[in-house]
């Protein structure tokens, strides 16, 4: 009759007959297949991770140089609504007079550059009454295609002679080319314009308007290629 197991055969005694029957070699084999594949798996999830982490790390460092970048132009615009307002609350755009204006200026041009292509005190009509005669170098500019201009039809002129522009703040462009700034200085015109109102000290009367025009080449390209 069929034979009877007096008791169970344990599964640890079938994994020993069975592997029992295997070669050195083969039992070799299957082993370093083994550790092989963990291998594999390992460096596989390993890989991964790297490349995950990796990617993560380079869109980090991106968003980080843009955001610097953006905080520097920010900071160095900010720097300029504030120099309009100086050089307009100065006591030789105050005094009215050409030549002291133009001194001023030429010292400004030397202490800013190269932020600066031009500036330009307007008298209450718009027309140009003083402008710096040397650039950010230090070199003569012939300034007869300037003095004497008309600007009263710019927005920048409107605002502060029409009194929007209140103590404390400054009117600002956005980028733009000038023909005539380009000319003026041999450049491609790529300008920002900061003015701001010439006040009288005592009666808060606007006088004129001083007008810079900021290098777009020489500040904002300069950081962003920096």
């Amino acid at each position: 009759g069929p034979r009877k197991l007096d008791r169970p055969i344990a599964v640890d005694h079938l994994e020993v007959r069975m592997f029992g029957n295997w070669s050195f070699k083969r039992k070799l084999q299957v082993a370093i297949g083994a550790l092989s594949l963990v291998a594999l798996l390992t460096s596989g999830f390993l890989t991964y991770e790297l490349y995950h982490d990796t990617i993560h790390i380079k869109s980090d460092i991106v968003t980080g140089a843009a955001d610097g970048i953006a905080d520097k132009i920010d900071r160095n615009l900010f720097e300029r609504f504030g120099d309009v307002q100086a050089f307009a609350l100065s006591e030789p755009a105050r005094s009215g007079d050409p030549e002291r204006i133009t001194k001023f200026m030429n010292d400004m041009m030397a202490a800013y550059a190269p932020i600066y292509d031009v500036m330009l005190v307007l008298d209450k009509k718009g027309n140009v009454v003083a402008l710096n005669k040397v650039d950010k170098k230090g070199k003569t500019l012939e300034t007869s295609s300037l003095k004497g201009k008309n600007f009263s039809e710019k927005d920048w002129f409107k605002n502060c002679i029409e009194n929007k522009i209140q103590p404390g703040q400054a009117y600002y462009t956005d980028l733009y080319l000038d023909n005539d700034i380009g000319s003026f200085v041999s450049s491609d015109g790529k300008i920002m314009t900061f003015a701001a109102p010439i006040r009288d000290s005592a009666t808060g009367e606007i006088l004129g308007v001083w007008s810079n025009q900021m290098s777009w080449n020489d500040v904002v390209k300069d950081i962003i290629q920096s």
